[in-house]
Order: C-alpha cells, then structure tokens, then sequence
C-alpha cells in the first residue's frame, strides 16, 4: 500500500495601497513639487511600512494583507503644507487595490503692506501707491493698491520681486522688496516714500556792459555767492567765459550777489532774486558788469622858472599797453579830461608851443575808478650862443639871441600882471 496525506495550506491574499498626492487646487505650479511626500501605513499603532511620492506625487504599496490600516502624511514635500489628516482604508478579498486622494494645500503667505509718505519726521498714509508683484521667473503675479494705506494679499510658496509702480508726485519710490513665501503665516512690511525733492541749476552769465572785446581785462575770476535767506550756502567762481553753474538747488527763492570782481570790472551791487521751482528749473541770471574806468584830468602850464601860464592846444597822444593809439588830445584852457578804462597807458605829448621842452612822457595805470590827476609844465628853451637846441624836444629849430629872451621874459611877466589886475 502506498498512503499519502496531503493538506492545502490557506494562501492568504494580499492587496495593494496606491496614495496620490495633489494639489488642492488643480494649478501647476513650477516652484513647487509633488515628489518626496512622505506617508506613514499603519496597523493599529504600529508603522509597518513607509514610503514616498515619485515625480507625479504617487506612491504604491503592494503585499498588503487583508485587513484594516490607516494611513497619514509624515513629512510634506516642497511647498506643501503637511496633510493633517488620517486615512483609513480595509484591504478585503473584494476589495484587493485601495486608492486614497490626498488633496494637498499650497503653502500661502499673507503679505500686509503698510505705506507711508512724508519726509524727516512727517509721515502719512498713503492711498493709491501702486504695486506690481512678479514671481522667481519675472512673471507678473499681481497689481495690487494700497487702501488707506494698506495692501492684503496672499503669495503661494516661492520667491517674489514686489515693485512700487506708482506713488505721490515729487515722492521717491521705495525699493523693491524680495520675498520668499516659506511658510504659511504673516510677512509684514512697512515701507516709506521720501519726499524727493526736485532740484534746479543756477547760471550766471557775466558780461561787459558795453559789449566790448578787451584784451587787458578778464571775465574769469569773479565770484558769486547764493544765499537762501541771509545763509551763504554755496560759493562760485566764473571761467573764461564769464560763466558759473550750480547745480543740485533744492525747490525755494534765494538770492545772489558778486562777493569779488574779476580782473578789470566794478563789483556789481545789485543782489539778484531768484526761485526755483518745479515748472522752472533752470534759471539763469545776466550780470552786466562795469569795466573800471578812470578819469584823466591833465592840467598843462608852459613857462619858465615860477612865470607859468595855462597852454591852449597843446596836444597829446595816449597809447595802450600794447602801443596801439588809443586817442589823440588837445588841451583847452589848459585842461584835459579823458576816461580811460582799466589797463596801462603812456600819454606823450606831440605838439606844444615853439621854444618850449614838451613835458615828459606819463605813464598811467588805471586800477580803480577814479579821478588821476596830472600837472605838466613846458619850461622855456634857455639858449646861449654857443648852444644848439634839443629839437628832438621842442618845437625851437633856428638861432636865438639872449636879447630876445631876456625879452619873452618881460612880456610873459606883463601878462601875468595885466590877469591879476583883471
């Protein structure tokens, strides 16, 4: 006889847990991710298996025997927030392949702006300011405006740019904010606009009040103060062209006056007023400046020893500091008067009375504006009989015997008499 036993052994079946993770509002997003969720299986208390979402947040777990287990998230993945809840599922012989939808929630952050405007001390709510918000990759999220002064909004997880566009006028704009939305809480930010203030430029133009080319004289050099209130708050110096610029003038009235002349000119007197504002920016003042002048007052005797008589048409020629005649003079009653501006001058006489030395040649610097006083004599040509005359010097060009000195000299001496008794 041949005798078996044999016995069927009870093969449990097993069956399978697939987990899908997504987001709770069916957006795609490129800044977060589905993959690496974590989820715990349990039996009872017990973990017995762990396991994580691929790329298209799925995970599977296969062999499991039938029975009842729960299931809960254990660790997120980017930029989700952790699903609190817990799954339970049951693994029957009519129910092998269990499927559980874990709808996840984007982490948000609730950004609050609070907008202020105003300079130093003196800030207020500001409405209207207007603010653009892009994401990481320089796409526009967002337009949003404050409201008495606030803006509430909500940012999934990632990184942002946010960016005044608009704002108070003459007001500078805040910086732009960068933020990363981490977590799902509150970023707060108080932001300020300076008042920034419009500036202006000042031009002064020096020019000569006669509009004459002058080769000893200088517009360059002069100086030039603004002043805000009585408060001297920048100083400034012409160049070649008699022009100096200020820059950078803050919206308001000032004044400006010359503090030092150039070369040559009067000091202008007048203080000029001037304001800057935002419709006009750029001033620009005209200073005609006075060249100096001087006043030349010749008086011109002839005569000899301490017999001295005015000279009519006695005539003079006066030369610039470069030779080039400036003019030619002839004295009345004796006198001369001329003006003369500021430079160097020789004044030389050419024609006098016969017999007389004609004066020395006179140098002249006019400096300042004043009167310069000159007197010159022509003494009477003393000859012997044996002396030749200077002629190079006088107008005497012949021979002269004493006698007719001796009698110039008594007419002369009648002359002066007969103008006293007068």
């Amino acid at each position: 006889e041949y005798k078996y036993t044999l016995y069927d052994e009870l093969q449990p079946k097993t069956g399978s847990l697939t987990i899908k993770k997504v987001d709770s509002e069916s957006i795609a997003r490129n800044n977060v991710s589905l993959k690496g969720a974590k989820y715990g299986i349990y039996k009872g208390d017990n973990l017995i298996k762990e396991v994580e979402t691929n790329e298209y947040g799925i995970a599977t777990i296969n062999d499991l025997p039938l029975g009842i287990y729960t299931v809960k998230e254990i660790e997120s993945s980017i930029g989700y927030e952790l699903d609190l809840n817990t799954y339970e599922f049951e693994i029957t012989k009519d129910n092998l392949d269990v499927e559980i939808i874990s709808k996840e929630n984007i982490i948000k952050g609730t950004v609050i702006l609070t907008k202020y405007y105003g300079y130093k001390d003196n800030y207020d709510l500001e409405d209207g300011a207007e603010f653009k918000v892009y994401d990481w990759n320089n796409d526009l999220v967002g337009i949003y405006k404050t409201k008495k002064g606030k803006i509430t909004f909500k940012l999934p997880y990632g990184k942002y740019k946010i960016k005044q566009t608009k704002g108070a006028d003459d007001y500078e704009f805040t910086k732009d904010i960068n933020i990363e939305i981490k977590e799902s809480k509150e970023y707060k930010y108080t932001l300020y606009d300076e008042l920034q203030p419009k500036t202006g430029s000042l031009t002064i133009k020096k020019v000569d009040s006669e509009s004459i080319a002058r080769n000893n004289v200088s517009l360059k050099g002069a100086k030039y103060g603004i002043y805000k209130g009585d408060n001297l708050i920048k100083e400034v110096e012409t160049n070649e062209y008699g022009i100096a610029t200020i820059n950078d003038l803050p919206l308001g009235i000032y004044t400006v006056k010359e503090i030092e002349s150039s070369i040559g000119y009067e000091l202008d007197l007048n203080t000029y007023e001037f304001e800057i504002t935002k419709d006009n920016l750029d001033v620009e003042i005209i200073s005609k400046e006075n060249i100096i002048k001087g006043k030349v007052n010749i008086t011109k005797y002839y005569g000899v020893h301490i017999f001295w008589d005015l000279e009519d048409c006695a005539k003079f020629e006066v030369y610039d500091w470069n030779n080039n005649l400036v003019g030619t003079y002839e004295t009345e009653e004796g006198k001369i008067n001329l003006e003369l501006p500021y430079g160097n001058y020789k004044i030389k006489q050419v024609y006098g009375r016969p017999n007389y030395y004609y004066a020395e040649d006179l140098d002249v610097n006019i400096t300042e504006t004043k009167e310069y006083n000159y007197t010159l004599y022509d003494e009477f040509v003393i000859m012997t009989f044996t002396d030749a005359p200077d002629t190079s010097k006088s107008g005497y060009n012949y021979q002269m015997p004493i006698i007719l000195i001796i009698f110039g000299m008594v007419l002369l001496l009648i002359n002066k008499i007969r103008k006293v008794k007068i």
